[in-house]
């Protein structure tokens, strides 16, 4: 497993930029996830970008909650990548362009057990 934050308050490299909010990619054997979207479309493409992550690689989005800073890029990603499958809480509604949309309003199994005990990357 590995997780790289595309979009958090601050980032340890100089070319990504920070702003309010959270995103990250996990990579799971050949699953790429996108959780959460950060507030702004275009800061969550740009960094995705020179993170070399093609937004056209990602196959599923989760989101954790219904706060701007956690959607706010969504509709910017979608607009890039509208063939992914998409989980959102219950209480998220009028969501498009996604190939599925799968509200979650209890706890759901999406893999089987993965430990965390590669690694984390914060960029």
């Amino acid at each position: 497993m590995l997780i790289k934050i595309v979009y958090d308050n601050t980032s340890i490299r100089d070319d990504l930029q920070s702003d309010w909010g959270f995103a990250a990619v996990i990579e799971v054997e050949s699953n790429r996830i996108l959780f959460d979207a950060g507030a702004d479309g275009d800061i969550l493409l740009n960094n995705m970008q020179k993170m070399n992550l093609d937004p056209t690689s990602i196959d599923t989005v989760f989101i954790s909650h219904h706060h701007f800073d956690h959607t706010g890029g969504l509709a910017a990603f979608l607009a890039k990548n509208n063939k992914v499958t998409l989980y959102v809480p219950e209480s998220l509604r009028g969501v498009r362009n996604a190939a599925e949309v799968v509200h979650v309003s209890k706890p759901i199994t999406y893999w089987r057990q993965y430990p965390l005990h590669r690694r984390i990357e914060k960029y």
